[in-house]
């Protein structure tokens, strides 16, 4: 039961330093922000730059993922310990962006080291109203105007990263999803238990339907603060009960860029299918033939998270700058 619960997504402090990209010197800041919702504080780096053309606010994958989401040479196409949103920040400074990511509610460490009192409260309500306090957070008390705030999601964090735009009074300048999911939670747990490729190689799918059904039975029936792979239940329970993305993503107004990878076992190349056929006028996709949930290849018929292919992250900043 383990397992089924964990396939609903496989995905994957103070001071100031300065780093050089390029001729150019870069300045991350640790800085922090209080949640409006129960007072929890919640830790990040700013990276900032002269006369940014925006700044580009990032919210992680699902799991205990700190605010890089680092992921250790085991998991990697590289082989060694890879921060994918640093990578992006770098990235994105280069081009003349300000950046923004923090550390999910509850995560301590790169590790994925937790504060359970504080995890408890990491689903999806919470995460929400966490990466609107950011969004305010970087508006009050950094002069980001929200016309040039540019709002990045990855995974679990498309399906926020839209919830902030729609929540948000002000249009954004843009809205960047990665590996983007469209259809609702309960959907992609049946994708992913009785569909996906990586689940039939496998086989996973033996009697796969009738585990979809107990799975949801028992998340929807259980009294449990945590779920068998340690995630609060509740993060489940609000997830299994959302509406899907591809519902959602036609109340934003402002331009909105999908980035998919063609061999992505998690949110398959068909969820950027379900997005273009909604006919949207602001919103461009594009997928990447070979690479896979977090835009490297796989490596033994086995998904990596990492490093992220150089043509994604060029054609990413420039997403950007068509904003």
């Amino acid at each position: 039961m383990e397992k089924l619960i964990c396939a609903l997504l496989v995905l994957l402090l103070s001071g100031c330093a300065s780093y050089q990209i390029g001729n150019v010197v870069h300045m991350g800041k640790e800085v922090s922000f209080t949640s409006s919702k129960d007072g929890t504080v919640l830790n990040g780096t700013l990276v900032s730059v002269a006369d940014p053309k925006a700044t580009v606010l990032m919210i992680v994958g699902s799991g205990k993922t700190d605010r890089d989401e680092t992921t250790e040479g085991t998991q990697t196409f590289s082989g060694k310990k890879e921060k994918l949103f640093k990578q992006l920040a770098d990235a994105f400074a280069e081009a003349g962006y300000a950046s923004f990511r923090y550390d999910k509610r509850g995560v301590l460490d790169e590790a994925g080291k937790v504060d359970k009192q504080t995890w408890a409260k990491a689903d999806r309500e919470h995460l929400i109203s966490d990466a609107v306090d950011a969004s305010r957070f970087l508006n009050k008390d950094h002069s980001v105007k929200m016309s040039d705030l540019i709002i990045l999601g990855h995974s679990e964090g498309t399906i926020i990263g839209v919830e902030v735009a729609i929540s948000l009074d002000e249009k954004i300048r843009g809205l960047i999803l990665l590996g983007a999911q469209a259809r609702s939670m309960k959907d992609m747990l049946y994708y992913q238990i009785v569909e996906s490729p990586h689940a039939t190689s496998s086989g996973q799918n033996k009697n796969a339907i009738d585990d979809y059904h107990m799975a949801l039975k028992m998340i929807e029936s259980s009294n449990e603060q945590w779920a068998p792979d340690n995630k609060p239940m509740n993060w489940y329970k609000q997830f299994l009960k959302a509406p899907a993305n591809q519902d959602r993503i036609a109340l934003v107004k402002s331009p909105i860029a999908i980035f998919q990878g063609e061999d992505d076992f998690s949110t398959p190349v068909e969820e950027a299918q379900r997005f273009r056929e909604l006919g949207l006028k602001n919103l461009s996709i594009r997928t990447y033939p070979g690479l896979g949930h977090s835009f490297s290849p796989n490596k033994n018929g086995q998904p990596t998270y990492g490093p992220i292919d150089r043509k994604v992250v060029t054609d990413i900043v420039k997403a950007a700058n068509e904003f």
